[in-house]
């Protein structure tokens, strides 16, 4: 499928979102919507979480909060949460339905997969593949968790608000703090029982 079909399905799906309420939508109302056959919507789209999904992934893609390549992590972030608070009609209706587990799991991914890990290839590569796993996922929680808050909050501060904070946060002494994590932590030993 062409970006235009994505696009005309996403924001048929949209509109239906809008007008029946998100646990109402259906793929066939949808295609119904914009025209296209059932068949061919679920050719590109398997669900309600997948044409979701997509909107996190590509909307707001040019979105530029840093322009170096080294802080990519810091853009996406920002992507991110300007895509959510853009369509927090969606995700509030998300929020408050049985979707909400299902989203929460698929955002800590896209979080894990799009924020942390592009910003561990900025720090160095100290420690063992364990530690640096742990680290990341203690990161992926933070990042992931300030932004479930401000959904359940209702979206209260604007992107930028939230980006700077994180951003601080993560600013010179958290680079610091994963490497002295990563290169000082003590070696496992091994502990015997009798």
């Amino acid at each position: 499928m062409s970006v235009s079909t994505d696009l005309s399905i996403i924001e048929s799906f949209k509109q239906e979102a809008r007008e029946k309420g998100i646990i109402h939508v259906t793929m066939g109302g949808v295609a119904e919507r914009c025209g296209y056959a059932r068949q061919t919507i679920y050719y590109h789209f398997r669900g309600t979480m997948d044409l979701i999904r997509w909107i996190l992934l590509n909307e707001n893609g040019d979105l530029t909060y840093d322009s170096l390549e080294k802080n990519r992590w810091k853009n996406e972030m920002y992507r991110l949460l300007t895509t959510l608070k853009n369509n927090d009609w969606l995700f509030t209706q998300i929020y408050e339905s049985k979707m909400w587990n299902e989203f929460r799991d698929m955002l800590i991914r896209i979080v894990s997969v799009n924020v942390v890990q592009p910003f561990f290839l900025t720090c160095s590569d100290y420690g063992s593949a364990k530690s640096r796993e742990n680290i990341s996922r203690i990161i992926t929680f933070a990042f992931a968790g300030q932004t479930i808050d401000w959904i359940r909050k209702g979206f209260e501060e604007p992107p930028i608000e939230l980006m700077r904070d994180l951003d601080r946060l993560c600013g010179a002494a958290m680079y610091k703090l994963i490497e002295d994590f990563l290169i000082f932590r003590p070696r496992e030993t091994a502990v015997e029982y009798n």
